[in-house]
């Protein structure tokens, strides 16, 4: 069975919402306060939001997040060795 584009935007969504949390405030004071008076329409506003708050939270997903977990995962095994002796 195929996952659906529902599925697929809710894993989408789910691997990056910590992403999305940190940089949704980030993006609305970008898109309203400072591209605010050249983008005019409150539609083209909303859209510029979104479109920069999924670029920043990829971005930190991939350059923050994800080699942070790849990191645990290699110390994590060590430390689990050293704390049964």
């Amino acid at each position: 069975m195929r996952p659906s584009w529902v599925a697929t935007l809710c894993e989408w969504t789910a691997r990056y919402s910590y992403g999305i949390y940190l940089t949704h405030l980030f993006g609305l004071w970008i898109a309203f306060t400072l591209l605010g008076k050249w983008l005019g329409a409150a539609s083209l506003r909303v859209i510029a939001a979104v479109a920069i708050t999924g670029l920043a939270s990829i971005a930190c997903f991939h350059l923050v997040e994800s080699p942070l977990i790849q990191l645990g995962k290699r110390i994590a095994p060590a430390g689990r060795r050293n704390s049964s002796r």
